[in-house]
């Protein structure tokens, strides 16, 4: 009885294995139950279906089919193709045995096909793959298509067979693959009408298809092959050897290798190897000069005749992508200065020290050039002793780390605040090494030991990381319609949909990232108003270790740069010899003020540099310019703000007037300097700065006193006390005279040049007595009165004054400087004197 059960068990087992889905009906093949737009098809006598069309074009048959699942079982196609025709792109057929619609040129489309004529060779059957409007060539026979009969099998692990060649082994062609049609078309001319017919002899599926068994083939580890020798020079000649470049591998194990898709990388430039078997302890030669395969093993490739003569890095690659041997030459390699000059190549001296490269390379000692094909001319025992060290290391993001070493590294051990990496991935020299942990706020220690090839092992190396959190530090706007950001961290990359002003139609139109990469250049479409606040939205800004600002709100407000907000407080026009010039500047507001953007000129010779320093002013501070920050360190006492700019403008050792103006163009200060402002007592000024004694006046400078070195750069004036005790006379003077001098002048033009009527020196007068009257008179540097430009002249706010650059006499002044004299007096009795400067520049 339990035999009987056995039996029957086993039968039924069998049948189940036995069990197909059968899609070939009796009247699969025919005629009626396909479809067919224009009835071109019939069935001929031997049921086949044939397609007896005369008119040339591209005739199509389909037949709808139940869904089939192709990932479910093995699916195999078998038909019988009858083409009395040679196959062209004029004359082809397409059979698509998957297909999900009808219509093969939608963009949704997935099928695959046999066919010729679509892709080269055209007479050739193809295996194409449709992903919407995508094709591709996955297999091509190469050889040329007659009648026969086509199998074509498709296992349920997705390796495809044409009539038994496996065709495609790797992943599948495309996932969740299903077919609901079979669509054959055929597109043919006068050479092919009425020639092709076709029928389906078989179409199930089932599990009596066995995938083969796959290959497995070794795959080479690091330094079991290895670039063994390099002819990258061959001028002069080699004496004895081909006239073509090389790189030859050696297999450094006691294992053969098939190289077949192992890649080989120089510098842009890479090839794939086909079938190829490098043997244990055997030598590969590449070269694109085929007489090369007379010293051994040999592979054809033009990728060689990139080789340059220094410089190209060379990396060969398993299947895997993973770097088996790499290699930077240069012409120190050679460590022979009698060959580096070309015509010999360099070799290995020891295959199996890959610890360090340059101490295992040397040019050739072979008479012929080179040693292709045999063991090196060079060849020795090198044993390598040296510890790897630490290159560098980059932060990838709060958990990652990139390390390099200075040779190729066997094992790392690294751990983040005492917590072990987790995972490592080691390539050559560079190793990727990831915490479970994250970086943490303030300081972090990252410890590392490493082991090369030869077991040389680098002890714990410890850095300390200073970890920032990413915010904004400061938003500020910089003039009328740009906004910079500083942020704590550099910022991998930023983009318009980043930020948008919040409740205003105004939006950023230009982003630009600063050069330090710590912040962001804003510049809108329209301008801002004036002591106006804005809230900034900044939107999924990430930092180079992908650090993410999420959605977060910033406030700034636009606050234009008035006439002294900042003043030049000290100049050095006439250093000592060999020494360098500076000007101190002031923050003379009670508002913080971005350097960036102003413009320091020398107004007489129009050469002038801008500020490219993203420096922040703090009210009643001071900043130094100059072209070597570091000179008047040396020479000098001085504060911490430094800008140094290479563009400085060379100043007159005697005379001069220069400029401050703001990132938008207006004068903050102007000033006049003289060789005769300094002290009359000094036996020599050389080195000694002029100090402004008093912030609000731009005509009184006194020299820097002997006890301060005779400069302060960047410091409280030495003429301080001087200045304290003319503020408190003016303190003390009356509040309406006070008052009624404050902006009260404003110059436009100041270097002009007569006869330009559009451009001529212009005086703004904004007295808040109504009823002032003025003496305005010009004098030359020599004090000598030039032009009486108002007598007696009764000003009221808003009015102007020009200078057209003529004297009394209507002569027309020459090129230079001179001096407006300005007397004001008030109806109360009130006086002030102004004396301003201005410059007559050349005509063109």
């Amino acid at each position: 009885m339990k035999f009987v059960y056995l039996l029957v068990c086993i039968s039924i087992f069998c049948n189940v294995k036995a069990q197909k889905k059968d899609f070939l009906s009796e009247d699969f093949n025919n005629i009626n139950s396909w479809q067919q737009d224009i009835k071109n098809f019939i069935n001929n006598s031997d049921n086949y279906i044939l397609d007896t069309s005369t008119t040339y074009s591209t005739d199509c048959i389909s037949k709808p089919i139940p869904k089939i699942d192709l990932n479910e079982d093995s699916t195999v196609w078998k038909i019988d193709i009858n083409t009395n025709f040679t196959n062209s792109s004029a004359n082809y057929f397409e059979i698509f045995l998957v297909g999900n619609s009808l219509n093969t040129s939608d963009e949704n489309f997935n099928g695959i096909s046999i066919a010729t004529g679509i892709f080269k060779p055209y007479n050739a059957l193809s295996l194409i793959k449709y992903n919407g409007t995508n094709k591709e060539q996955i297999y091509c026979n190469q050889k040329k298509f007659t009648s026969s009969v086509v199998t074509v099998t498709r296992s349920k692990l997705g390796i495809w067979r044409i009539n038994d060649e496996i065709i495609y082994s790797e992943e599948p062609i495309m996932e969740d693959l299903f077919s609901e049609y079979l669509i054959v078309k055929f597109k043919f001319n006068k050479t092919g009408a009425q020639k092709f017919s076709f029928k389906f002899t078989e179409f199930y599926q089932g599990s009596d298809i066995q995938d083969p068994e796959p290959e497995q083939s070794p795959q080479a580890s690091f330094s079991e092959i290895v670039i063994n020798e390099i002819m990258a020079d061959i001028s002069p000649k080699p004496f004895a050897l081909p006239d073509k470049k090389y790189i030859e591998l050696f297999n450094n194990s006691n294992i053969d290798y098939n190289l077949k898709n192992y890649t080989l990388i120089i510098g842009n430039d890479s090839i794939t190897f086909s079938e190829i078997t490098l043997k244990s302890n055997d030598y590969l030669i590449i070269s694109s000069e085929n007489s090369y395969s007379d010293y051994g093993n040999f592979f054809h490739s033009q990728i060689t005749d990139k080789l340059t003569i220094a410089g190209k890095k060379i990396l060969l690659k398993n299947t895997d992508n993973q770097i088996i041997d790499s290699l930077t030459y240069s012409v120190n390699l050679y460590n022979d200065e009698t060959k580096n000059s070309g015509g010999f190549a360099i070799e290995k001296i020891d295959p199996e020290n890959n610890c360090y490269q340059k101490n295992n390379w040397k040019a050739s000692l072979d008479l012929s050039g080179g040693t292709p094909g045999r063991i090196n001319s060079v060849y020795a025992i090198n044993i390598d002793n040296s510890l790897p060290q630490i290159l560098n290391y980059d932060i990838i993001n709060n958990q990652t780390f990139k390390i390099e070493f200075s040779k190729p590294i066997f094992s790392i051990d690294a751990k983040l605040n005492k917590i072990k990496a987790e995972t490592q991935d080691i390539t050559a020299q560079k190793s990727i090494v990831q915490f479970p942990n994250s970086l943490t706020e303030g300081e972090n220690i990252l410890k590392i030991s490493a082991m090369d090839f030869c077991k040389n092992t680098l002890e714990d190396t410890i850095f300390t990381i200073n970890y920032t959190k990413f915010e904004v530090e400061k938003i500020y706007a910089i003039n009328k319609n740009q906004v910079l950001i500083n942020f704590s961290n550099e910022i991998k990359n930023a983009e318009l949909k980043n930020f948008q002003l919040k409740n205003n139609s105004t939006q950023p139109i230009v982003v630009n990232i600063t050069s330090d990469k710590k912040g962001v250049l804003l510049t809108f479409e329209e301008n801002f108003v004036n002591k106006e606040k804005y809230e900034l939205n900044i939107y999924n800004l990430k930092n180079t270790i992908s650090d993410t600002l999420k959605i977060n709100t910033y406030n700034f407000q636009y606050k234009r740069l008035e006439y002294q907000d900042i003043v030049i407080n000290e100049i050095l026009f006439n250093p000592k010899k060999g020494a360098k010039r500076f000007v101190e500047l002031y923050n003379n507001s009670n508002n913080e003020i971005l350097l960036y953007g102003l413009k320091f000129t020398n107004v007489l010779t129009e050469k002038s540099c801008i500020i490219d320093s993203m420096i922040f002013l703090q009210p009643k501070n001071y900043a130094v310019l100059t072209p070597d920050s570091l000179d008047i360190k040396n020479n000098y006492d001085c504060g911490k703000i430094f800008i140094q700019n290479k563009k400085f403008p060379t100043l007159n050792e005697k005379e001069g007037i220069i400029t401050i103006q703001s990132i938008e163009n207006t004068t903050l200060d102007s000033v006049y300097y003289s060789q005769n402002m300094h002290n009359k007592f000094l036996t020599s000024t050389d080195g000694v700065s002029l100090e402004r004694v008093s912030f609000s006046d731009s005509f009184t400078w006194r020299s820097a006193a002997e006890s301060s070195l005779f400069a302060t750069p960047g410091k409280e004036n030495s003429q301080q006390d001087f200045q304290n005790e003319i503020l408190e006379e003016n303190i003390n003077q009356n509040l309406e005279t006070k008052n009624s001098y404050t902006n009260e002048i404003t110059i436009e033009n100041q270097l002009f040049t007569p006869l330009n009527e559009d451009k001529m020196y212009t005086i703004h007068f904004n007295f808040k007595n109504q009823e002032t009257t003025l003496n305005i008179y010009i004098y030359d540097t020599k004090g000598r009165l030039k032009r009486t430009l108002k007598k007696n002249f009764v000003v009221s706010r808003g009015d102007t004054v020009f200078w057209d650059g003529f004297d009394d006499d209507s002569n027309s002044c020459k090129t230079g400087i001179y001096i407006v004299l300005i007397n004001a007096l008030t109806q109360q009795g009130m006086s002030k004197n102004y004396k301003k400067v201005c410059v007559i520049g050349t005509n063109n």
